[in-house]
């Protein structure tokens, strides 16, 4: 679920007895992010229908199943290009930064771009 402007964007729902997680999307680039997607071990995948999500610091909240901890995630931005973030521990970390630096390479291990839950 992500809250943009007072709405909320919801990955999925988590199953019965278990709980999720917020989790912040900050986009510091100066292109509009357009699709996320995130990818849970073993290939399980889930895409966030969001508004586009426009670049100079705007935010939204994420809401994600609890488990597991560790998560990639492909961004998508307006212009066509690829953000892919691999490794981010969302139980550690409180949101993540998209910045277009961060564009060398798609398979690139970007976990150091998490931001920390004390920041």
């Amino acid at each position: 679920m992500a809250i943009m402007k007072g709405r909320m964007y919801r990955l999925d729902s988590p199953p019965p007895g278990t709980s999720s997680r917020y989790f912040e999307l900050i986009n510091v680039s100066h292109d509009a992010v357009v699709s996320v997607t995130e990818a849970r071990p073993g290939g399980a995948q889930g895409s966030i229908a969001l508004s586009p999500l426009r670049g100079g610091h705007h935010t939204a909240m994420l809401e994600l199943a609890s488990a597991p901890c560790i998560r990639d995630f492909r961004i998508g931005l307006r212009d066509g290009r690829t953000l892919i973030y691999r490794d981010i521990n969302v139980c550690r970390s409180r949101g993540l930064y998209v910045r277009t630096a961060d564009m060398q390479s798609e398979s690139r291990d970007l976990a150091d771009a998490a931001a920390e839950g004390g920041e």
